[in-house]
């Protein structure tokens, strides 16, 4: 995650990182789109390394560690 600067550089102001295996390999072998509802979490990567924070139904937030001088 960067923050938007405007007038300078953007720096880096956190991470976050996703396993997205489970999803892909799920549209691969269903051939539909990709989509990453609230059911389709609750149902089946609720359990895993993968957490969300839902705003509605299609809408999340992800969670991010944030970087400064102690975390790099």
């Amino acid at each position: 995650m960067y923050d938007r600067d405007f007038f300078k550089s953007n720096d880096i102001i956190g991470d976050a990182t996703l396993d997205l295996e489970l999803p892909f390999t799920d549209c691969a072998l269903t051939k539909r789109p990709l989509s990453i509802t609230r059911t389709y979490y609750n149902n089946y990567l609720k359990d895993k390394d993968f957490k969300v924070d839902y705003k509605d139904e299609n809408s999340f937030w992800v969670p991010v560690k944030v970087l400064d001088a102690k975390t790099g």
